[in-house]
């Protein structure tokens, strides 16, 4: 056992004192303060050990717990070697020797009491050796030297590079980037390339992703039927914050008060949404006043234990058993967080008040992107001269009405149970179970070109009026399957409804009465042998009802593009159209029939124009906003809602404030600057700490939450110390600190596990080597995303919902609305963007991302607990997202290397890995494809792998290769190597 956990049965060499921190208060800590420590109604005996004074004080029988300098007289030393298992102290166990050794030797040399270390403000260290500019290492390498343990050699380039890629930005290293830094290693080298990663987008985007456990975000309430809030702009904010590298003293201020800021922005009022993410609840007849009081308790908890690195909230019942930490110190901190006027309540979204209705600064300044593009664009456009493509197609149409006639169906199906069949009017009738939800696919086999469908909706099967959530269409074949994009969706008479086809989730509309809606794809469809048109009609509001029939038309004819409104406009003389109605024919013509680059730009113009409307909508975020200035905070006895204790104002904990006395804050804003200021003895240490865990898998302090007696002893208190000093005095830069982190021999060591040292120190505690561990569950999927070529980089805005096994949300809870089932985005730039932007539901959380350890984030995650389990193999080998890359990389496989298994095989390997792989490792791979291409050439259905995911198939070359290159792709992907960083 090493010397940072002592307190067991290590004892310091005879020169060396004891040393109470390190060797007397573990024992206590873990042994005796829950019946002898600061909390007085659990106190046992009258007898307190966690003071000095109260420890040697005379009792009434004239004797001392601890006698300074005789272990002999000493009431602990009898109480603790007594024979009587009645009467022996601990209760249910016994000291061992050492510790008993430990002890009275303690008091031999006068039981000096130390105040805990994080208590104390830290204060700046020497440096061994005096190398400042290497401090991280000097000070490893220091107590290194004490272990007698060499530190390791360097890792290899290529190791490195992916590491530190990996590490501060959640994506690999492209093999370009490999090579270039594989030629020159150097110090300059590397300090460029760590540069170079700091400044990224992704880097800032990677940062997030970690502050959105550390504040506990979630997409949703997390209590009872579990619905949706809107918190994303708040997500925006922290990238935009790290992107900009804002100190991190004014990142703090602004979330924990930013609204109390003088001449506070719409941005510093956004940044309280940090502390409006602990869950809430729906439910109908509850006391709104224990709620209401709870959400400010788990404010002070987030604050306490987060920031402040103290488990404030075992104070809440009663005063902390360990720490000295009165209840009424919890409940000062907790009125710090009490002047919010919100309620206990808050079903919907509009009711989580105080809200903010502001865009956030990425939604900003993406819709003046956008506005620019559209102008840019535009004249495009009108550099094409579409005023003659409109006159052109008008002289050539046929102005024969064109001719609706009903698909041929191959199947008609539901995911609910219900019936479907065509009549003899060529209606699709339901029949069977009416579900409140539901999903029919129906699949066209003829005619083999398609122009436009019409869809006459019919009635309603139950009381509520039915509503369509998206539509959706594929063209299927046992090796193929490609998404059709519609370029317009409108009802007969013109009205758009383009909601219905944008991929979202969240959009959709009722059907108060019969009728019809126009689907004009953005290309004529066109159906070959053996292939399918599968039409997916979502009818998944939740709280909807469903349809009783629709009546499917198609046509082949260009004038059928046009709904009723454009069809009178075109019979409409030109002279006597209006300016507007002309605009509305020409715009038509332009994204629908004119010629292919014309076609192109105009379709590009209207989606930016569809993305500035969304972005001109103005979200409603829950904040802070202190607008009940004149509640009153009460202590609540034993933790009870309705118990009132003594009436307390905002305020510290006292046992942070022992080296500053004066200290005293009244409000929000003077506790946030309280926080980050010089007095405060532990943020800075609990920050420090927690960027050394997020690159090494472990901080100084393995307990980041608390930092208390009972958490664990710093394995550098030197470094720590200095670490702090250096994030405060830098003006809070988090990335310089991340940097020196980064470019330190420490971090740059190889990570091979010496066995000698394993056994010692299996954690790595001492940093004898560099750091390795299994990749988050966000960088597993953003890596096979990024090497397949699929992952969608745009950044901010609200959450997105990728693939999902379908039924999960209804067994999960039995309820109604919107989030009774889970509708997942059907385009590619919603469901294949990196995973900081998956819509976090607490109560069901993604299960590709549960199963690899991602936190639901019911409550502030201050450090991932990772687990190694024969499910998660099964899970990313079957995930659908994860195939969909892998048949993506082997379409870049045969793209960069043509028609050359062996090669094919090593540029996966090196995309995922960052090395050549051995000769015996592609033997192994390549035996493996030849024996899937045999395989799939002989059994078709091992075709059906390419028609897993959303995205379209490059049809090009032979279909069984394709199956048998996506077989060995996602045996690559499922690696250990390619899912750790080593």
């Amino acid at each position: 056992m090493l010397v940072v956990a002592c307190g067991g049965d290590d004892e310091p060499p005879a020169s060396q004192l004891v040393d109470y921190r390190r060797d007397i208060l573990p024992i206590f800590s873990e042994h005796c303060f829950a019946c002898h420590g600061p909390d007085e109604g659990r106190r046992l005996a009258g007898l307190r050990l966690d003071t000095r004074e109260d420890a040697i004080a005379e009792r009434p029988d004239g004797r001392r717990a601890i006698a300074p300098g005789d272990p002999a007289a000493s009431l602990v030393i009898a109480r603790v070697r007594e024979t009587d298992p009645a009467r022996r102290m601990p209760p249910g166990g016994a000291l061992s020797e050492a510790q008993i050794a430990l002890l009275e030797r303690w008091i031999a040399e006068g039981a000096q009491y130390e105040r805990h270390w994080s208590f104390t403000p830290p204060s700046r260290p020497e440096v061994p050796g005096g190398a400042v500019d290497d401090a991280f290492d000097a000070f490893v390498h220091d107590r290194l030297a004490d272990e007698a343990i060499e530190p390791s050699p360097p890792a290899d380039p290529a190791t490195l590079i992916r590491r530190v890629t990996l590490d501060l930005t959640g994506l690999p290293p492209t093999p370009a980037e490999v090579d270039a830094f594989v030629a020159d290693p150097s110090d300059e080298a590397y300090a460029a390339l760590v540069d170079r990663l700091l400044a990224s987008p992704r880097h800032a985007e990677h940062l997030a992703r970690d502050w959105l456990d550390f504040a506990g975000y979630g997409d949703t309430n997390g209590i009872y039927f579990d619905e949706e809030r809107t918190m994303w702009p708040w997500r925006d904010w922290v990238i935009d914050a790290f992107a900009r590298n804002e100190p991190f003293d004014d990142f703090l201020v602004a979330q924990i008060a930013g609204d109390l800021l003088p001449g506070a922005s719409e941005d510093d009022v956004l940044a309280t949404a940090f502390l409006r993410h602990a869950p809430t609840t729906e439910e109908a007849g509850i006391d709104e006043e224990e709620w209401r009081i709870q959400y400010a308790m788990d404010r002070a908890s987030l604050v306490g234990g987060q920031l402040l690195g103290i488990t404030v909230r075992c104070a809440r019942c009663h005063d902390h058993k360990y720490d000295p930490i009165p209840a009424r110190d919890f409940y000062r901190l907790t009125a710090c967080f009490d002047r919010v006027r919100d309620r206990g309540r808050t079903a919907y979204q509009e009711e989580g008040v105080p809200l903010l209705a502001a865009a956030s600064p990425l939604q900003r300044e993406a819709l003046d992107a956008v506005r620019a593009d559209i102008a840019r664009v535009r004249a495009e456009l009108d550099a094409l001269d579409p005023q003659g493509a409109l006159a052109a197609w008008e002289s050539s149409i046929d102005r024969t009405a064109p001719a609706w006639t009903a698909p041929t169906y191959a199947a008609l199906r539901s995911e609910r149970g219900t019936v479907l069949t065509e009549d003899a009017a060529q209606v699709i009738q339901a029949s069977g179970p009416v579900p409140n939800v539901e999903t029919w696919w129906l699949d066209i086999t003829a005619p083999s070109q398609i122009r436009a469908i019409r869809m006459d909706l019919g009635g309603r099967r139950a009381s509520d009026a039915p509503s369509i959530s998206e539509i959706t269409a594929r063209i299927e074949s046992a090796e193929r399957r490609t998404s059709v994009r519609f370029e317009i969706a409108s009802r007969l008479d013109g009205t758009s409804i383009p909601e219905i086809v944008d991929g979202r989730t969240t959009t959709k509309i009722y059907v108060e009465s019969p009728t019809t809606i126009v689907l004009v794809p953005a290309e004529t469809i066109t159906l070959g042998e053996g292939e399918t048109l599968s039409l997916r009609i979502d009818q998944r509001q939740g709280w909807s009802g469903v349809f009783r029939d629709i009546r499917v038309r198609v046509a082949s004819e260009p004038r059928a593009t046009l709904g009723d409104e454009l069809d009178a406009i075109l019979a409409t003389p030109r002279a006597s159209r209006t300016t507007a109605q002309q605009s509305l024919l020409r715009d038509h013509v332009a994204r629908v029939h004119a010629g292919a680059e014309m076609r192109a730009v105009a379709q590009r113009l209207s989606a930016l124009e569809a993305r500035e409307r969304e972005l001109a909508a103005i979200p409603s975020t829950r904040v802070m906003r202190d607008d009940d200035p004149e509640r009153v905070t009460h202590v609540r006895l034993r933790g009870q809602f309705d118990q009132l204790g003594d009436r307390v104002g905002c305020g510290l904990p006292e046992v942070l404030t022992l080296d500053d006395p004066e200290a005293n804050v009244h409000d929000r804003l003077e506790l946030a600057r309280w926080i980050v200021g010089p007095t405060n003895p532990t943020t800075a240490r609990v920050i420090a700490s927690h960027y050394v865990q997020l690159l090494f898998g472990r901080g100084l302090v393995g307990t980041p939450d608390d930092f208390g007696t009972r958490g664990e002893p710093p394995s550098h208190p030197e470094l720590l110390d200095w670490l702090a000093i250096e994030l405060r005095d830098s003006g809070w830069d988090v990335r310089a600190l991340v940097r020196a982190i980064v470019t330190s021999d420490t971090y740059r060591q190889s990570s091979r596990v010496r066995a000698e040292l394993l056994a010692r120190d299996p954690q790595n505690r001492l940093f004898w080597r560099g750091p390795r561990g299994r990749l988050d569950a966000e960088v597993i999927r953003d890596q096979a995303l990024f090497v397949s070529g699929l992952l969608v980089e745009s950044i901010g805005g609200p959450s997105v919902r990728p693939y999902h096994p379908d039924g999960l949300y209804e067994e999960r809870q039995d309820s109604f609305g919107e989030l009774v089932t889970y509708r997942p985005d059907r385009l590619p730039e919603q469901n294949h963007r990196r995973s900081l932007y998956t819509f976090w539901r607490r109560g069901s959380l993604l299960p590709s991302m549960a199963i690899t350890d991602a936190p639901s984030r019911v409550t502030p995650v201050a450090r991932r607990e990772i687990t190694s389990t024969p499910t998660q193999a099964l899970a990313l080998m079957n995930e659908p997202v994860m195939v969909e890359a892998a048949r993506h990389l082997a379409e870049r496989m045969q793209r960069e290397a043509p028609d050359d298994p062996d090669a094919q095989i090593r540029l996966a390997f090196r995309l995922l890995t960052a090395r050549t792989p051995r000769d015996e490792e592609v033997a192994v791979l390549r035996a493996t494809y030849d024996a899937e291409l045999d395989a799939a050439r002989t059994d078709p259905a091992i075709l059906g792998v390419l028609a897993i995911g959303e995205s379209a198939r490059d049809s090009a070359g032979d279909p069984a290769a394709h199956a048998a290159r996506t077989l060995v792709a996602r045996t690559i992907l499922n690696l250990s190597e390619t899912l750790s960083r080593e």
